[in-house]
């Protein structure tokens, strides 16, 4: 393989992580939305079930009720606490935005190519060092968000009439 085809594929496999990632930051905020909203709602109501029934205590239907409500705020708090959407959102909009820099760098060692020229060996070096210590520090990416962002840029390469190759697993 020559150097300037490999870089064309590492500059795919570069766009491939930064959408994975902005693609997992979403998901993660909302799954995070999706636990927290009705942790708040049912906390609410615990609490004023919790009020009403210190007032009427021969209800024992409202007491059972004000019960299942707390129990079920505490399962969504745990949960929250357990899952950390929000962290992973973070790290993952974290890890986009670092492989954004990677792929404009390495856009920009692309565009400075003179005809019929090719890549310094020392530019390949640095792409690959640099995306390899990001690798070691990102957090995973699902496969199924991998496989999707994978499909949505090599198929690229299938519509200009190279062979769409299966997605490997996620790194």
């Amino acid at each position: 393989m020559q150097p300037n085809e490999l870089i064309k594929e590492w500059h795919a496999g570069i766009r491939i992580n930064v959408l994975a990632h902005y693609e997992c930051s979403k998901l993660f905020e909302r799954c995070h939305r999706l636990l927290g909203y009705p942790t708040v709602i049912l906390s609410a109501l615990a609490g004023t079930a919790f009020v009403s029934t210190l007032n009427d205590s021969s209800l024992k239907w409202a007491r059972a009720g004000a019960v299942l409500l707390s129990l079920a705020v505490t399962v969504f708090a745990s949960l929250q606490t357990f899952l950390r959407y929000a962290e992973r959102a973070e790290k993952h909009k974290r890890a986009a935005t670092e492989f954004g820099k990677l792929r404009r760098e390495l856009e920009q060692i692309i565009a400075l190519i003179p005809a019929e020229g090719a890549v310094s060996a020392g530019d390949m070096q640095s792409i690959r060092t640099q995306w390899g210590e990001l690798s070691t520090h990102a957090p995973s990416i699902p496969n199924q968000v991998y496989t999707r962002m994978f499909l949505k840029v090599w198929h690229k390469a299938a519509i200009a009439g190279k062979p769409l190759v299966p997605p490997p697993t996620a790194p």
